[in-house]
């Protein structure tokens, strides 16, 4: 539990250094999805200004996947068996964009992220 309290405070950070233009976050998760529920209450309290535009998911069938749709929040698993590196990562790329995510936040996701993605969202 403190860890979560660190990342959602973390988040109000990063809130107040961007002004009042609100965060666009694309969360990545691997599991049931408590980290991310901690997000959406935190924003939906008005504690953190931004709008979970995107949830992916380690594994098609992970059960913060079900949270995300029933928020109405798109909502993907990252196909990893399916594609080689290189299609895994347009397909990440290319959501991120679609989406038009200017923030990631690994929320519980155990899997080693790309460094391309790391670079072009490290801001």
């Amino acid at each position: 539990m403190q860890r979560l309290r660190i990342e959602v405070f973390f988040f109000t950070f990063q809130v107040c250094i961007m002004g009042n233009q609100g965060l666009i976050l694309g969360i990545f998760v691997s599991g049931r999805g408590s980290n991310l529920r901690a997000i959406a209450h935190a924003i939906k309290e008005k504690r953190l200004d931004a709008r979970i535009a995107l949830i992916l998911a380690s594994k098609d069938d992970a059960p913060a996947l079900d949270f995300g749709r029933d928020q109405g929040i798109p909502s993907f698993g990252i196909p990893s068996g399916k594609l080689g590196q290189q299609q895994r990562l347009d397909f990440i790329l290319e959501k991120l964009a679609a989406f038009e995510v200017d923030f990631i936040s690994l929320a519980g996701y155990m899997h080693l992220l790309e460094s391309e993605v790391v670079v072009r969202y490290r801001d």
